[in-house]
């Protein structure tokens, strides 16, 4: 966030230890976190990882994201 790491986390599927309830599936209750946003524009940057090694059988990864306030949220690429 602004060049700065907010969060770096694991939830890996299957795997005791590093499996956060529900069974390592992704959730709003298992992941979530604030911001300290600052007034006017940021920007932030996800970075996620497939780090299953060996061609291991998973079920992929995901992003989720509840926002309060959408309004001026956009995302780079977008015309408007």
């Amino acid at each position: 966030m602004n060049g700065r790491p907010a969060l770096q986390s694991k939830n890996l599927y299957g795997i005791e230890g590093v499996s956060k309830e529900p069974g390592g599936r992704l959730s709003l209750t298992n992941g979530s976190f604030d911001l300290a946003l600052k007034k006017g524009e940021n920007e932030i940057v996800v970075a996620m990882d497939d780090n299953f090694a060996g061609g291991q059988q998973h079920w992929g990864w995901g992003l989720e994201m509840r926002l309060a306030n959408t309004g001026g949220i956009r995302q780079i690429g977008d015309k408007n």
